[in-house]
């Protein structure tokens, strides 16, 4: 198991306190809280595909399940369409049409 060093564990800490300070408020920037949480991901993603399981003792997983839970408060995600509220679309093969 990989521990981050203390500068990056910092950073993501910090990252992750200035977004908990933001959504406890309730009048936070929507397009601003779409960027941190986003870069936040990004960063843990990273960090994830190159080994990391801990950040100073928690496990990143931790961090990731906050963030989420946080894009999924705040209305970031598109409304779930199941598969039975879908329209149908006809798929037309048109490779082997004459039309240029």
């Amino acid at each position: 198991m990989k521990n981050l060093k203390v500068l990056k564990s910092d950073t993501i800490k910090a990252q992750w306190l200035d977004i908990k300070e933001q959504y406890d408020t309730d009048d936070f920037d929507l397009e601003k809280m779409n960027y941190v949480t986003s870069d936040l991901i990004a960063q843990l993603a990273f960090l994830t595909s190159k080994g990391f399981n801990e950040i100073d003792g928690t496990p990143i997983d931790t961090y990731k399940d906050r963030v989420w839970r946080v894009i999924e408060n705040i209305g970031l995600l598109p409304e779930y369409t199941s598969v039975d509220e879908e329209a149908e679309v006809d798929i037309v093969d048109t490779w082997y049409s004459n039309e240029d």
